[in-house]
C-alpha cells in the first residue's frame, strides 16, 4: 500500500462530514485526522530522508572506485636521469625507484583492501538501509492501514448515523408533508366556503342594488312626469296670462283715448276735488280694482286749469287655476 501524497492527505485533513444528531463529536474526529494527516506527512519525510542516505553512500563508493583508477606518474628515462643527475644520484633514484614500487605495490595492495572493505560496507550499509528502509516502509503502510482503517470505521459509523438521520428526518418531512397537504386542503375547501359566502353576499348586494336603482328610477320617472305636467301647467297658465294681457293692452288702447276726453271733460266741470279724484283711483289701482297695464299720460288738471300728463303702471289681476 503506498502512502498517499500531498493532496490527498491534506484532503483527509480538510474532509468535511454532515452533522447530524446522532453520532461522534465533530471536533474529535476533526482532531483525528489532523494527527492521522501529521502522522503521515512524518512517515513521507522520513522515507525521502533514507533514499537520500542510500543515494550518499552510493556516490561515495563511487568517487572510491575513481580514485583507485586513476594514472599512476610517469618519471623520466634513466639517461636522463645519468645526464642530469650523475652516477649517484643515479643510485640513489634507483633505490628511491625500487622503494617507491615496494610502496605503490603495497599502497595498491592497501587500496584494493580498502576498495573491497568500503564496497563490503557500502554494500553492508546499503543492505542495513535498504532492510531499514523496507522496515520503515512495512511500519508506514501498517500505520497507513491502521489508520484508514480507523477513519473508515469512524466513516462507516458517522454513515450509518447519517443514514439514520436521514431516515427519521424523511419520515419527519413525511409526516409534516402530509399534515402540511392536509392543511392546505383545509385551506382550499374554507376558501372555496368564503368564496361561495362571498359570491351569495355578491348577489344578494347586487339585487338590492338594482332594486334600489330601479326604485330611483321609478322616483325619477315620476318626479320627471310631475315636472312635466307643471311645466305645461306653467305654459297653459303663462299662455293664459299673455292673452289676457294682450287683451288687457288692447283694451287700454282703445279706452285711453276716451279716458283723456273723459279726463278733460271731468277737469272741466270738477276742478276743486281733482286730487280727491286721483287719491281714489291710486287706491283702486293698489286694491287691483283696475287691470296691471302701463295707461300712458293720464292728464291731471291742475288748478290753473292745465293738463298735467303722469305714467301710471296699473297691475293686472288674473286668477292661475
Amino acid at each position: 500500500m503506498r502512502v498517499p501524497n500531498g493532496g490527498k492527505i491534506d484532503d483527509l485533513e480538510q474532509r468535511e462530514f454532515s452533522r447530524v444528531r446522532k453520532g461522534y463529536e465533530p471536533s474529535e474526529v476533526r482532531a483525528t485526522l489532523v494527527q492521522t494527516a501529521a502522522e503521515l506527512r512524518r512517515l513521507r519525510a522520513e522515507r525521502g530522508r533514507l533514499s537520500d542516505e542510500l543515494t550518499a553512500a552510493r556516490a561515495e563508493t563511487e568517487r572510491v572506485r575513481r580514485q583507485t583508477e586513476s594514472a599512476p606518474v610517469v618519471l623520466p628515462d634513466d639517461a636522463e636521469l645519468t645526464r642530469v643527475l650523475g652516477e649517484e644520484m643515479v643510485k640513489l633514484l634507483d633505490d628511491a625507484r625500487t622503494t617507491a614500487a615496494g610502496i605503490a605495490e603495497r599502497a595498491e595492495s592497501a587500496a584494493a583492501d580498502v576498495v573491497s572493505e568500503a564496497e563490503a560496507e557500502a554494500t553492508a550499509r546499503m543492505e542495513r538501509l535498504e532492510e531499514e528502509l523496507a522496515e520503515r516502509r512495512a511500519e508506514a503502510e501498517a500505520e497507513e492501514r491502521e489508520i484508514l482503517e480507523r477513519a473508515n470505521a469512524v466513516l462507516a459509523e458517522r454513515t450509518e448515523a447519517a443514514e439514520e438521520a436521514a431516515a427519521e428526518l424523511a419520515d419527519l418531512a413525511e409526516n409534516e408533508l402530509a399534515e402540511a397537504r392536509e392543511a392546505a386542503r383545509e385551506h382550499i375547501e374554507a376558501g372555496k366556503e368564503e368564496g361561495r359566502r362571498l359570491v351569495v353576499e355578491a348577489k344578494t348586494f347586487r339585487e338590492r342594488i338594482l332594486r334600489d336603482l330601479a326604485g330611483r328610477r321609478k322616483l325619477a320617472r315620476k318626479q320627471l312626469e310631475a315636472m312635466r305636467a307643471a311645466q305645461e301647467r306653467l305654459l297653459g297658465a303663462f299662455t293664459a296670462c299673455a292673452v289676457a294681457v294682450e287683451s288687457a293692452t288692447s283694451e287700454l288702447h282703445t279706452a285711453l283715448p276716451e279716458a283723456k276726453v273723459a279726463a278733460d271733460d271731468a277737469a272741466k266741470r270738477v276742478t276743486d276735488d281733482i286730487e280727491d279724484v286721483v287719491v281714489a283711483m291710486e287706491a283702486a289701482i293698489a286694491t287691483g280694482e283696475l287691470p296691471a297695464v302701463v295707461l300712458g299720460e293720464i292728464g291731471r288738471p291742475d288748478l290753473s286749469g292745465r293738463s298735467q300728463l303722469r305714467s301710471a303702471a296699473l297691475p293686472v289681476r288674473h286668477e292661475l287655476e
